[in-house]
């Protein structure tokens, strides 16, 4: 038998990576233009040069395209499988946000 999740749970999964990705944009966004942190991404950090506009437009749209194509193949069991290790690693990139959060707003 092949690993699937229930419709609303795949629905709730894909709902808070789009989420999990706006945060990260947002979060990024503040970092990097009050100097706290650097984008890693040598290509996001291109779009960061161009504009910030551009970066959270291009970073959103790319997240929001990758929900529309899991769901689209949410029928496939690859597509279950693959949401979890996405989502792992922006439960990470969350954490390293907080992270950074109380080293800019709580250290002495």
């Amino acid at each position: 038998m092949r690993f699937k999740f229930s419709t609303k749970t795949f629905v709730l999964l894909l709902f808070c990576l789009v989420f999990l990705n706006i945060i990260d944009g947002l979060a990024t966004t503040y970092w990097v233009y009050h100097g706290f942190a650097l984008e890693m991404n040598p290509l996001m950090k291109s779009w960061m040069d161009i504009s910030l506009t551009s970066f959270l437009y291009i970073k959103l749209s790319i997240a929001m395209g990758c929900s529309i194509l899991l769901w689209m193949a949410r029928s496939r069991w690859l597509a279950h499988v693959l949401v979890l290790p996405v989502l792992g690693v922006y439960l990470y990139i969350l954490y390293k946000h907080i992270v950074i959060a109380l080293l800019v707003f709580y250290s002495p």
